[in-house]
């Protein structure tokens, strides 16, 4: 009874109080009129304040904050609502005798909107009390914030990581850096804005800091910001004193005056920074002493930042969607005009998303009606000549040309202008600019090609930390802007009296009236077809004609050009060399990479006596000519991939004494041995081994009975056979072939390296072990590929130590051992006799390698074996990458305990056709990969796990997890596999794991654990296929441990195909973490009965309904068992618009009541669409239209053809 008179009680307290409330309306009505004109009055007086502050601030040209220009506009709006109303009001008191008679509906209708509007007064009256309602404005010449403010995304997302650093109190430096022009300022001043209105910060100072660093001006600018007077009389270094005392100070009177124990924040930015300032010097606290003080700095210079230690952030170009909207908001709608649009489209792109670019070129063009001086706009951009389109050489290039005024050192201004001579967009290869640089002798103080190398690719990274240039496809070449290009274009004429037309596919050679001081030439990557004859470049040092494959160059081009020092005619197709190239005695630099000689006569580039790089990479040159002796100051000598090259001859390269790198790969292979005849190796694959030497005999045919053993041909063999022209023999399925070629004896010698003592790179292939003399000079080898039997597969990087060996034993020379321990990447082939990695090899090389490759080494059974003595040392320390094929004898990677960090660093693991493994990483291994990123596994007959992990202990305090940077894991054809993972999987975490692919693994049955499960917070790509014994993919988990950890979250792509025994996928609290699956396939797994199980019972699954929220695309085919998808709750599709279902003929519904789809329309099967108002309707009427096809085929053919499927077993051999 209590109860009820408690609640009856509360219930009448709350029916009193509105009523009383609502009587309030009509009893206070006059006090409440009035309150709302006083209310107004006060409102209308902050508002003349806050206005003055916004008038003074704008007289000062300072840029007003959006909040204090919407607070404005707010009250503007209140203050003409209330005025109306107390109009409206006063008429109403006119006609009733002053409000004495008017009806009671009418006076509560006026107090009570009074009194609504006296609330929106007051909140803003609240809101009005601004502290500051500016900014400084952003420099003169800049772009306006309009332009940038919060209008793109690619401004936005970086805005938003700058503003999220700020928050953060460990971050002190922020550096936003970018090229001239691409909108920092703009960038910063809008985050100054955000930051007051977000009240991160209760003051912000801005300064410019520019070239010329005047800390009395950026003095005087933070504290004018900061409502500061610094004293006129002290020097510098008082002011900084005053400064910093006075900020450090500020947070102290902010306690005082609000009685809160908090800092003052303050933002100071400084803007345009050159070089490393110096904050103590200004008087700005920083590192510890901070105390409240957050500092922004923007600059053209990455390393400024860096140096500094500042939270860096890169603003880039806009984006091609973002460059045309501000394109188009500057220039306005005349780009709309059909005629127009597509030619001022171009002229945006033109632009290269640089913002200054785009308003400036926009606003040249925004009056322009005519279609002809668009279409002139966009010819001269394109041709990189913009000389007449105002605005770029008086705003846009002078913005860079303060970057390119800056760099510290004429080489870095010489680079970046080489970097213009290519066409628009090019990929620009570093290595050919190290070229360019060395015969203009642009390094000050290099003595070396490795020396000039480093110092391209430093000067490269300086001016991509100026955002002079932009990072290439890779790290081996360099990309311009086109702005900046254009710029660099102009630049190059005016100082260097360069020409460039650089891509433009013209047939004809350019006009000039002189060519007398031109010293540079770039017409590459034209269609030229002819020179004119009888210029004269008397100042010419380059000369680029490259990729103008039908250039037909006279014999006497080059007479006008003897100061010539570079010449790339790469790509031409020459009949034969000009006669006047011999005349080009001061070249320092001839490229002539994939020329096509017809007359294969190079002789004439043997009396470029000074040439020091000469690069014939991929040409079809077929012998060295004997002339080539005369260079002796050449450095760097380039035939890779001069796949037809047969002859050099003797002494040729022992006279190149200064040679320091020498590029063979793919290329010449035909050395003399000395004793035996000339024997090389021009296939490969093991099954078509082609043999070729010289025949100098007269016989036409000759025979071998013992061809078993033919590997060598003794040279007295063939003495006498002077008319042998060919021997074809077939062994087996191996071919040999014999051709005539010259004299074995003249061709060159691997002995004649031995004289090339300053040789620093060296990418060679020596066919026979028995060619390696005891002593070679390559004690200063830093970057080598060398092959040494018949095997050539190996990759290389540009600047790799790699070593192959093939088909032989391992060389016991001194100078290869010494070489092996500098080894990076080394490749083991079908050696003889090697039936475990270790005892063959020094210790010390392990640790130098980075990737091991071993292939059809037919004896070795473990890469290590330390099970009867383990390692002092660590072992294969930095190895990354480990490849591991056709060794039919390895039983395992590793035997026995390994050292502590030993294997620390591997990244990747593959296995092929290992058929002796049971297990592929066992325990030991496993604790030790802790960077494994990749494992593949393939076609290894007797594995039965992939990780066996079952005797490795783990002490209790030792919270390492195995495999924890797994990101991709692939097995295939592991036809004996039971288990992924044997062991207790509570070890393991697979949190980085990405994707997963099971194909052909016949004995699996389970994948995941539950624990294992739980730790798949990164997997987005699931694909089984054929595992014909799976059962079960996710584990059922238990509630507790469901809602500990996002598993699953990020899975997007799904394949089940041909797991025969999987009768279903997933169960509703695996679907719950489905949140990001956007496509799911499941294709002939004939026992699967539903997609989604139950897994508490039908009535608790009914209760709650399973969104898929961004499943995009279901395929449900030949799956003979299939019900229904779910046939216990109710499913949602809020993103489904692609269901194929196709072959299901048990599916009589898709689930269990209506199923939620939106956005599909159709579902396909086979060829066709159907579609009958809803899911559930379309399945059920498919299934019955299945069921009459079926019942009219019993009627006319009682006996049903087998059900065929798309899977096939056995599967093909695999490859490897």
């Amino acid at each position: 009874m209590e109860v009820v008179i408690e609640i009856v009680g509360k219930i009448f307290d709350r029916l009193f109080d509105a009523t009383w409330r609502q009587f309030g309306y009509l009893y206070r009505y006059k006090d409440t009129i009035k309150r709302l004109t006083d209310e107004a009055e006060k409102l209308e007086g902050t508002r003349q304040r806050v206005q003055a502050k916004i008038d003074a601030a704008t007289t000062k040209g300072e840029d007003i904050f959006s909040d204090a220009d919407k607070w404005i506009r707010s009250v503007d709006v209140i203050t003409t609502k209330a005025k109306e109303f107390l109009k409206e009001e006063d008429k109403a008191n006119k006609r009733c005798l002053k409000g004495m008679c008017i009806d009671p509906c009418s006076r509560y209708r006026f107090s009570k909107e009074a009194q609504g509007k006296i609330e929106a007064i007051s909140n803003l009256q609240q809101e009005g009390h601004f502290e500051s309602v500016s900014c400084k404005a952003s420099p003169p010449g800049l772009i306006t914030s309009s332009a940038l403010s919060g209008n793109f995304p690619s401004r936005e997302s970086i805005t938003k990581e700058i503003m999220k650093s700020l928050k953060d109190e460990n971050v002190s430096i922020i550096g936003i850096c970018g090229m001239g022009g691409v909108g920092k300022t703009t960038l910063v001043t809008e985050i100054s804005k955000r930051a007051i209105e977000n009240k991160l910060f209760d003051k912000v100072a801005m300064a410019v800091v520019s070239q010329t660093q005047n800390y009395e001006k950026i003095q005087g600018e933070i504290a004018s910001l900061l409502d500061m007077e610094l004293p006129d009389k002290e020097g510098e270094r008082g002011r900084a004193r005053v400064l910093w005392n006075r900020i450090m100070k500020m947070h102290k009177l902010k306690q005082e005056r609000e009685q809160k124990p908090e800092l003052e924040k303050i933002l100071i930015i400084l803007d345009d920074v050159w070089e490393g300032i110096k904050l103590e010097k200004v008087g700005i606290p920083f590192g510890d002493d901070r105390r409240g003080c957050t500092i922004v700095l923007t600059s053209r210079i990455e390393d400024v930042c860096a140096r500094m230690k500042a939270k860096i952030f890169k603003v880039g170009t806009l984006s091609k969607e973002e460059s045309w909207g501000l394109f188009r908001d500057v220039a306005g709608g005349i780009v709309d005009n059909d005629d127009i649009n597509p030619i001022a489209r171009d002229v945006a792109d033109e632009c290269g998303g640089l913002p200054i670019a785009l308003v400036t070129v926009a606003g040249e063009l925004s009056n322009r009606k005519s279609m002809h001086e668009w279409i002139d706009a966009a010819q001269q951009l394109k041709k990189s000549a913009p000389t007449n389109i105002e605005g770029l050489d008086q705003i846009v290039f002078p913005c860079l040309k303060l970057s390119y005024n800056f760099l510290r050192y004429k080489e870095q201004q010489s680079v970046f202008l080489l970097c213009c001579l290519f066409p628009e967009d090019f990929d620009i290869p570093i290595e050919l600019l190290m070229k360019y640089g060395m015969g203009l002798r642009l390094f000050q103080e290099v003595d070396a090609v490795d020396e000039a190398r480093a110092r391209t690719h430093k000067v490269v990274r300086i001016l991509i930390a100026s955002f002079l240039l932009i990072p290439g496809n890779d790290e081996q070449h360099v990309k311009m802007h086109d702005i900046v290009r254009d710029f660099a274009i102009k630049l190059s004429k005016d100082e260097q009296m360069f020409m460039v037309k650089a891509g433009i596919q013209s047939r004809n050679w350019p006009s000039a009236d002189t060519f007398e001081n031109v010293t540079g030439i770039s017409l590459m990557y034209h269609d030229l077809r002819e020179v004119p004859d009888g210029l004269e470049y008397p100042k010419l040092q380059a000369l680029l004609l490259q990729q103008n494959s039908s250039l037909i160059v006279s014999n006497n081009f080059f007479e006008g050009m003897k100061d010539l020092k570079v010449l790339d005619l790469s790509s031409i197709n020459f009949r034969s060399l000009p006669t006047s190239i011999s005349l080009l005695t001061n070249v320092r630099t001839v490229c002539l990479n994939n020329c096509n000689f017809v007359n294969d006569s190079i002789d004439r580039i043997g009396k470029l006596t000074k040439l020091e790089i000469l690069s014939l990479s991929s040409s079809n040159v077929r012998e060295i000519p004997v002339e080539f002796s005369q260079l002796t100051s050449l450095r760097l000598f380039d035939l890779t991939n001069c796949k037809l090259l047969r002859r050099i001859p003797q002494n040729v390269i022992s006279c190149l004494g200064k040679l320091e790198e020498l590029y063979m790969k793919n290329s010449f292979m035909e050395w003399n041995f000395g004793s035996n005849a000339r024997v090389i190796e021009l296939q490969a694959s093991p099954d078509d081994i082609s043999l070729h030497f010289t025949l100098p005999t007269q016989f036409r045919f000759f025979d071998f009975s013992d061809r078993t053993k033919l590997r060598e041909l003794p040279q007295g063999i063939v003495l006498g056979l002077k008319k042998l022209e060919l021997v074809h023999m077939a062994i087996g399925s191996k071919k040999l072939d014999f051709e005539q070629g010259g004299d074995s004896s003249s061709n060159a010698r691997v002995t004649e390296l031995q004289a090339l003592s300053k040789l620093t790179s060296l990418h060679i292939h020596i066919p026979g072990i028995r060619a390696l003399p005891s002593d070679m000079p390559f004690q200063k080898l830093t970057n080598f590929v060398i092959g040494i039997g018949k095997s050539m597969a190996y990759n290389s990087c540009p600047s790799s130590r790699t070593l192959s060996l093939s088909d032989s034993i391992t060389p016991q020379v001194d100078w290869f051992k010494n070489l092996l321990k500098k080894t990076e990447n080394l490749y083991l082939c079908r050696i003889k006799g090697l039936n475990v990695v270790s005892p063959d090899f020094d210790d010390a090389v392990f640790n130098k390698l980075k990737s091991l490759t071993l292939a059809e080494c037919e004896e070795i059974m473990y890469l290590l074996n330390t099970s009867k003595q383990t390692p002092d040392d660590v072992v294969f320390h930095n190895l990354e990458q480990l490849s591991l094929f056709g060794n039919p004898k390895l039983v395992a990677i590793c035997k026995g305990e390994l050292p502590d960090k030993s294997w620390s660093r591997v990244k990747a693991i593959d296995v092929n056709a290992c058929h002796s493994m049971s297990s592929i990483v066992t325990s030991h291994l496993l604790q030790r990969l802790r960077s494994l990123q990749r494992f593949q596994a393939v076609n290894c007959e007797k594995v039965v796990y992939a990780f066996d992990f079952e005797e490795l202990v783990i002490a209790k305090e030792e919270t390492y997890k195995l495999l924890p940077m797994l990101q991709t894991l692939e097995l295939t054809m592991l036809t004996k596999m039971e288990q992924v993972w044997k062991g207790d999987s509570q070890l393991m975490s697979l949190c980085n794991l990405k994707r997963l692919k099971l194909d052909y693994c016949l004995e699996l049955k389970k994948l995941f654990s539950p624990a294992l499960q739980q730790t798949l917070l990164s997997l987005e790509h699931l694909e089984v296929i054929c595992c014909y014994k799976l059962e079960e993919i996710f584990g059922k988990i238990q509630e507790a441990q469901a809602t500990a950890s996002p598993s699953l979250g990020k899975l997007r792509f799904i394949l089940m195909k041909s797991c025969t025994q999987l009768k279903t996928l997933f169960v509703p609290s695996i679907v719950e973490s489905l949140v990001q699956l956007g496509t799911l396939k499941v294709q002939s797994c004939t026992t699967m009965k539903e997609v989604i199980a139950d897994e508490k019972g039908e009535g608790a699954a009914k209760k709650k309904r399973i969104v898929f929220p961004n499943l995009y695309e279901i395929h449900l085919e030949r799956l003979d068992s299939l019900i229904c998808f779910c046939p216990y709750t109710t499913l949602e599709f809020p993103a489904l618009e692609i269901l194929r279902i196709d072959e299901c003929p048990k599916m009589k519904m898709f689930g269990y009541g209506d199923q939620i789809t939106p956005k599909l329309k159709k579902v396909l099967q086979g060829t066709k669409e159907h579609w009958f108002g809803s899911l559930n309707l379309t399945v059920q009427q498919l299934f019955k239209e299945e069921q009459q096809r079926k019942l009219v085929q019993r009627k006319s053919s009682p006996s049903n053809a087998a059900s065929t499927y798309d899977y096939e077993w056995p599967p093909p051999t695999a490859e490897y």
